[in-house]
């Protein structure tokens, strides 16, 4: 949760959506260690969540609250101790991700692209825990990588391209990129501010 509200004060306008399969498992876990209950109950709530069919797959509010109906009869009558953590806790992230997957066309219901960045991170830090300065050198670099690549997209090189709106950024490859770890303020800031 820190992690969101992290991410909503530095992008503020930005859309969130949380990992569908972090969602589930956490479910999974709660209603089994917290809860305490039985594992087909346990299925037929996640399933009714998550799965085909399910509470996440809505593809409008309308279908989504039809469903929210049903499985929050479901959890009274099978869980009812799961009820108020469900209501306040994992409802409002779903509804969350529903929005953003309702303004964000490239959005799933069972978005989980947030992996590669995890995994790349891990990779960074070599699976183990760091102190928050050793942890920021490393965000850091990581980040410094993500300007190569834009650098590379400016000159329609590597694995990205440069999206409609910054076509005017384009440089032929013969003159070089500017460098944007290397300072290059006026570019940078037109990129953003663009």
């Amino acid at each position: 949760m820190a992690i969101c509200i992290a991410a909503k004060s530095v992008f503020p306008t930005g859309s969130l959506i949380s990992c569908s399969r972090h969602l589930k498992s956490n479910m999974i876990l709660y209603l089994r260690d917290k809860v305490g209950v039985a594992t087909r109950t346990r299925n037929n709530i996640v399933s009714a969540v998550f799965g085909p069919g399910g509470l996440t797959s809505s593809l409008t509010k309308a279908i989504f609250e039809e469903r929210l109906t049903n499985i929050q009869t479901t959890i009274n009558d099978q869980a009812p101790a799961y009820l108020q953590h469900f209501t306040s806790r994992v409802l409002p992230i779903l509804q969350q991700n529903l929005d953003t997957m309702l303004t964000r066309t490239e959005a799933s219901h069972d978005w989980t692209n947030n992996k590669s960045m995890n995994y790349i991170l891990k990779m960074k830090i070599d699976w183990r825990p760091q102190a928050i300065p050793q942890l920021i050198d490393s965000i850091h670099e990581i980040v410094k990588g993500h300007y190569t690549d834009v650098e590379r997209a400016i000159m329609g090189r590597g694995e990205y391209r440069l999206h409609e709106d910054f076509k005017e950024y384009f440089v032929q490859p013969a003159y070089g990129a500017p460098r944007l770890m290397n300072n290059d303020v006026a570019t940078w800031r037109n990129l953003k501010g663009h």
